[in-house]
């Protein structure tokens, strides 16, 4: 999107790969018919459209009283903003991990505000890609806090480049806190 020059896009194979499709992709490449999202099975050719289709039925979350919610990036404004919305449901012991810990008014007072609404609220300063810091959070919630109920992976960096100015030092501190601690965590939970 950033280069509209360049073609960019999705092309969807079978499974079962064969020679002619090197000759199919490259055609598509240079020739997409200002398609971005195509899929190829045998000789036929897909192309994204929306219609309508009838929602899922969905069902409530549950909010256990008794349960207790992480949120990583738990003092952002996203993080902030789902621990409202678990503690408005029932939530009523969270733990919210970030990097700096409790460091502006808005923060003191959401908190303030979340345990005068019935919630115990353990602030965690930790970064979520480092597995020794986390380790540690994690001891503490086993050894003091109700079972884990949820997790909220809010972790994150805004550092906002178009693609060709990404350098690798960025794109690793952008990725390190989703990736890195993606694994961290599901190594903690599973």
């Amino acid at each position: 999107l950033e280069h509209p020059e360049l073609w960019g896009g999705i092309i969807d194979l079978d499974a079962h790969v064969s020679v002619s499709d090197a000759e199919t992709i490259l055609k598509e490449v240079l020739n997409s018919e200002g398609e971005d999202q195509v899929g190829f099975r045998g000789e036929h050719r897909y192309v994204a459209r929306l219609g309508r289709n009838k929602l899922p039925e969905t069902h409530p979350v549950a909010i256990h009283s008794d349960a207790t919610y992480l949120i990583t990036g738990g003092l952002g404004g996203l993080g902030l903003k789902v621990a409202r919305w678990l503690v408005d449901r029932g939530a009523r012991h969270l733990v919210l991990i970030g990097r700096r810990g409790v460091t502006q008014s808005t923060q003191q007072q959401v908190v303030k505000h979340l345990e005068e609404s019935g919630a115990t609220v353990f602030i965690a300063q930790a970064d979520v890609a480092d597995e020794v810091e986390v380790n540690t959070v994690f001891e503490h919630l086993k050894s003091s806090l109700p079972p884990l109920k949820g997790v909220v992976h809010a972790a994150g960096v805004t550092a906002y480049q178009t693609i060709d100015e990404v350098d690798l030092t960025t794109l690793q501190n952008v990725l390190r806190p989703k990736v890195q601690g993606t694994f961290i965590l599901f190594r903690q939970v599973m």
